[in-house]
Order: structure tokens, then sequence, then C-alpha cells
């Protein structure tokens, strides 16, 4: 009641409408910690397409991030410090959503549907190759 007070019942049914589309497709749980992280959004219709996945933490989505979706191959013998690699590359073109102490959701920032499409498009074709090696 509190929500349609301050806004409108055609704003609480919209975004309502919103909340469940988004909630049945990545997870109720993934939009709710989005919308306590973030508080009320008027972005859920892309949340889904936004999605990235959740991760233990910032560090283990940069070293998947990198190595996975960007296809970039760490030399043996380099360590990466993959905690700087999210502070100064990719914080800023992802929101986060902490679900928990050990639960991370990750989201695209400013990123169109093609950019979202060619970076899948990397991950696949390096896992395609990837298997064929094997």
């Amino acid at each position: 009641l509190e929500f349609i007070d301050e806004n409108s019942e055609p704003t609480f049914r919209a975004y309502y409408r919103e909340y469940c589309e988004a909630g049945e497709a990545i997870g109720y749980n993934v939009v709710d910690a989005y919308i306590a992280e973030n508080g009320f959004c008027d972005d859920l219709e892309d949340l889904e397409d936004r999605y990235v996945g959740s991760y233990g933490n910032e560090r283990e989505f940069a070293e998947e991030w990198i190595t996975e979706v960007q296809g970039q191959s760490i030399p043996d013998g380099v360590i990466v410090d993959w905690d700087a690699t999210w502070r100064h590359n990719l914080y800023y073109d992802f929101t986060t959503a902490y679900e928990n102490y050990n639960t991370t959701h990750f989201f695209l920032n400013n990123w169109t549907k093609e950019r979202l499409n060619a970076s899948l498009f990397l991950y696949l074709r390096g896992c395609a190759s990837r298997q064929s090696a094997h």
C-alpha cells in the first residue's frame, strides 16, 4: 500500500507485472536482491537481458568474465590481481546485487543487446574451440 500511496496504482500494476516476469525468468531471489541493492527500479523490463549470473564475489566474476567471456588467455606464470581487475576495469560496466555473504548477482550496465550478443558469441565460440581441441 505504501508503494501505491507514493506512486500510483497503474505504476504498481506495471511494476508488478515486470517484477513477476523478471522473477519467473531469472529467479525472484535475484530480482529481490537487485531491488534491495538499488531501491525502486523502473528498469526491471530488461533485467533478464542484463543478468549475467551469480558468483561468490567480484574476484570470481572478473576471472570468468576476462578468461571465458572475453576469451583472454592468461599465460602460465602470470599472476593476475582479479580484485584490481574488477575495481579498475569492470566495476563501471556492471551493477552488483548482494543476495547474501557468498552470492553476488551481476547485471550489465549501459550495454546494448548487440554488444551483449557479441560478447556471448565470443564466449560460445571460445567454448566450442576448447571442446574441439579435446
